[in-house]
């Protein structure tokens, strides 16, 4: 079985766990990916059509941005008169909420926008084999992250995104170390919202979970908006999402530390997975800051001043 997996550069986060469970349940040399298939030096169209002429199974990945790509369009159309010679299977993967053209309507095609991208490479391993056997990927891809933005106030407002996929359950929880904070979400009419007890974070700290849900996915371009307010400071120990009955797992959450309260120059964006992960030490946590904020006011320097400085 030969597999061939178009997409754009745009979407290499998404496909690239698709791309590693197809080589671990096939074989590399037996799964086309520009990644490992094509080397510097290599002509990109020879390697293309070489890649399209042995292949059995194509996946194309359907986005708003790959349905703009010259390239990936190039590689479908050639790989449609492929199918209609001689019947390599031909299959859309959905990756967003994009208008599908009407020619791949016809062809039944995966939908992991609304389905996930779990669902969705199993799919392709049954699709390309007959048989379930999925492999667990190395790579994951992380369809949802939280943003939290200081403020000036005595609040902290946490925005969870969906980066491109459907998130059908809209139920998170905030894990603060203070239980005298109140949580809301601001701009939704109804919600529901409670306290548990004491859980212990990483590092044996008791601390207090919020529940707040609302009645609707949380999708890309309509983020779950919540508000912490607290007397007390506020440290959140993490955000997490609802992904089964009594299970949560655990949102990556990125610290926005905005332009008008800390005056670097811009909003500086820090991942705390990349400072507070554990057994991180001090030491590691301050060049991680330093090289986050360094390349951050890097790219907020303006460009009247690099130009000169480069005209030096």
């Amino acid at each position: 079985m030969k597999i061939f997996i178009s997409h754009t550069a745009a979407d290499k986060s998404v496909v690239e766990p698709a791309a590693l469970a197809l080589s671990r349940a096939f074989g590399r040399d037996n799964v086309f990916y520009d990644s490992w298939s094509i080397q510097p030096g290599d002509g990109i169209i020879d390697k293309m059509n070489s890649g399209l002429e042995d292949c059995d199974c194509f996946f194309l990945f359907v986005s708003e941005r790959s349905l703009t790509s010259e390239m990936v369009k190039m590689e479908w159309q050639n790989a449609l008169m492929i199918h209609a010679k001689r019947g390599m299977r031909f299959v859309p993967v959905l990756l967003d909420d994009c208008k599908v053209p009407a020619i791949f309507l016809q062809k039944r095609y995966i939908d992991a926008f609304r389905a996930g991208m779990d669902v969705a490479i199993r799919q392709m391993i049954d699709v390309a084999s007959g048989a379930n056997i999925y492999h667990e990927e190395d790579a994951t891809f992380q369809n949802l992250k939280a943003y939290a933005r200081l403020s000036k106030g005595s609040g902290v407002d946490i925005e969870v995104r969906a980066e491109m996929m459907m998130e059908p359950i809209s139920e998170y929880a905030v894990v603060l170390e203070s239980d005298s904070a109140s949580v809301t979400c601001p701009g939704e009419v109804f919600y529901r919202s409670g306290k548990g007890g004491p859980i212990e974070n990483d590092r044996g700290m008791k601390c207090i979970p919020y529940i707040v849900a609302i009645d609707r996915p949380t999708v890309k371009g309509f983020p779950f908006r919540i508000r912490v307010e607290d007397e007390a400071s506020i440290s959140v120990q993490g955000v997490f999402h609802a992904a089964g009955e009594g299970r949560f797992e655990r949102v990556p959450v990125v610290v926005v530390m905005p332009d008008d309260v800390f005056h670097f120059g811009a909003d500086i964006e820090v991942p705390l997975d990349d400072v507070c992960a554990p057994g991180i030490t001090q030491e590691d946590q301050l060049a991680a800051l330093n090289k986050i904020m360094s390349e951050a006011l890097s790219k907020s320097e303006p460009h009247g001043e690099s130009n000169k400085d480069n005209g030096a």
